[in-house]
């Protein structure tokens, strides 16, 4: 299944989401693409209409939301957040276990 990141990625596209599910959090509306209510196809319509007719606008979102894609969801950027993930965990348990073995018997 793709997602609104993985259409950006590809071709560096304009976006035209309804606003269900995490599109919201993913989607920053004119800036990145256009968001509009689910189930309103009058208003599908007319985003992708008006990327249609300001080619220049599509482009400027297209490359917003590549880029935002790019920083936020690269393979890079995951291990990285992964690897801060690990690191704060292994601090905690560290900083558990040694509570412990200071802790009075």
């Amino acid at each position: 299944m793709t997602s609104p990141p993985d259409w950006a990625r590809a071709g560096a596209t304009a976006i035209v989401a309804t606003r269900v599910g995490g599109n919201a959090e993913l989607i920053e509306a004119g800036m990145s693409g256009s968001l509009v209510p689910p189930q309103n196809s009058g208003a599908l319509a007319g985003a992708m209409v008006s990327y249609l007719l300001e080619r220049a606008t599509a482009r400027r979102h297209a490359g917003v939301a590549r880029r935002v894609a790019e920083e936020r969801f690269s393979l890079a950027r995951m291990v990285a957040d992964y690897g801060a993930l690990y690191q704060t965990a292994l601090a905690g348990a560290a900083q558990a276990a040694g509570a412990r073995t200071l802790a009075p018997r």
